[in-house]
């Protein structure tokens, strides 16, 4: 799918960190933030870095709440709404600003090599214009042995969402549509328009797809072929959060059960479901 435009982060400073406040599951929005924050942090009580960058680190809500863990973070954001919020509520907790500062994920700039043994990047990496170069960029930065966790969008979901994301997917990876004669091409495409049938619901929010928010989908199972080997990294873990526990239209149309039963999943970010349940995913790598 083909975005036209980029959010503008900034606009959503002052009310950003309201997704990591608790895991409310009659929000607007599923909580997912909050699963996603446990997963990284977890995984930072047991790789017990030194000194941690958050990459994207928006208004230092996580920072706070890595800091909270004895974790010593510091984090930098594009947006300057962003970094002066974040500025503000890391000061209020009793840090220095200094902690905190303006760069760009894409062309990080006044950071020396080694200078952290671990990078975070939650929700950030995927709206990068150039995934690439962000990636290289950030891999360059580590020291040998550094870690770097990041959060990714899951292609492989479109197989489970069962609606135009299948079809997508499906025509994208799988059928030889090009191939085929025209009138075997028009009976399949009659009979994924048939069987992919989306029922009509209201929808009780948007997505970021709705938005045409820019963004990189990656699939699980290729990783670290197409994007941590080519920059130096090694795998170390996959784990998986936003568990849909039905396919997504069933969120708009039956909120509450909906929400019930995928927070039932998040327990278990290891669960190898959420290669297809989970809109999102974590990836461990470590620089080589």
């Amino acid at each position: 799918m083909k975005f036209d435009g980029y959010i503008k982060f900034g606009e959503q400073a002052e009310s950003y960190g309201e997704q990591y406040v608790k895991p409310d599951l009659n929000a607007v929005k599923y909580p997912a933030n909050v699963f996603r924050l446990n997963a990284f942090i977890n995984l930072l009580n047991q790789i017990k870095p030194a000194k941690v960058l958050d990459v994207g680190c928006g208004t230092a809500d996580p920072l706070l709440a890595m800091r909270a863990q004895g974790h010593e973070v510091h984090g930098f954001d594009y947006a300057k709404e962003m970094v002066d919020v974040a500025k503000r509520n890391v000061k209020r907790a009793g840090y220095s600003e200094d902690i905190i500062h303006h760069n760009n994920m894409e062309d990080i700039q006044g950071i020396e090599k080694g200078a952290y043994d671990c990078m975070v990047a939650l929700g950030a990496v995927y709206y990068a214009r150039d995934f690439h170069k962000t990636i290289s960029g950030m891999a360059e930065l580590l020291p040998s042995g550094g870690n770097l966790i990041m959060s990714l969008r899951n292609d492989m979901f479109s197989l489970y969402s069962m609606n135009d994301y299948s079809v997508e997917f499906m025509y994208r990876k799988f059928y030889p549509h090009e191939k085929l004669s025209g009138d075997l091409r028009k009976r399949l495409d009659a009979f994924m328009e048939d069987h992919h049938k989306v029922e009509d619901v209201e929808k009780a929010f948007k997505t970021i797809d709705d938005r045409l928010i820019h963004t990189y989908n990656h699939n699980p199972l290729t990783v670290e072929e197409e994007i941590l080997k080519p920059h130096g990294l090694k795998q170390k873990g996959l784990y998986f959060y936003h568990f849909h526990a039905l396919p997504p239209v069933f969120e708009h149309s039956d909120t509450e059960e909906f929400r019930k039963l995928s927070a039932e999943f998040e327990n278990n970010p290891a669960d190898w479901r959420g290669l297809f349940m989970c809109s999102t995913f974590i990836v461990h790598a470590q620089k080589i």
